[in-house]
């Protein structure tokens, strides 16, 4: 149960990071651009930064983590991280990845060159993307729709304790 919530909240933070895109320049500048946006609270100019794939995992981020009891947002979150570096740029073709250091973990943004601009398109840590993370998440739930006491997943009900306070 708490595994599963840190996993969420780390996308959480991911997902502010992902918005720190930059209007065209470099994926680095994208990134840099995305994490002032973040810390600033300025949502228009992080969202303004990803692709429209990325606003769709942003709003299912947001569904997730209310579904889980969590009232605080992605952007709620993003400007409570502490952004060691950002580094690493390597650009093929329209795809780029960046590597930043958030809160002691790497992420790594990928980005899309959309219109002549580079925007973030989704996040990658601890070995998967937010995008896949996701989709696991959204199997998982479905598959303990009913199920008693929910195991404490986002959208399940925990099961009521008894009399004695179990």
């Amino acid at each position: 149960m708490m595994k599963a919530n840190r996993v969420l909240f780390m996308f959480v933070i991911l997902a502010f990071l992902i918005f720190a895109g930059c209007g065209g320049g470099s994926p680095k500048g994208t990134v840099d651009e995305f994490i002032a946006a973040g810390k600033a609270g300025d949502m228009a100019k992080m969202k303004s930064l990803c692709t429209s794939d990325m606003l769709t995992m942003w709003a299912k981020m947001d569904e997730m983590s209310k579904k889980a009891g969590n009232e605080k947002t992605v952007a709620d979150e993003f400007t409570k991280a502490t952004i060691v570096k950002v580094e690493d740029e390597s650009i093929e073709g329209d795809t780029a990845k960046v590597n930043a250091v958030i809160d002691e973990v790497t992420i790594t943004f990928v980005l899309a060159k959309t219109g002549g601009k580079w925007l973030i398109n989704d996040m990658i840590t601890a070995g998967m993307s937010i995008s896949d993370a996701i989709k696991q998440l959204e199997k998982v739930d479905e598959m303990m729709k009913g199920a008693p006491g929910g195991f404490g997943l986002p959208g399940i009900p925990d099961m009521p304790k008894g009399d004695k306070g179990e």
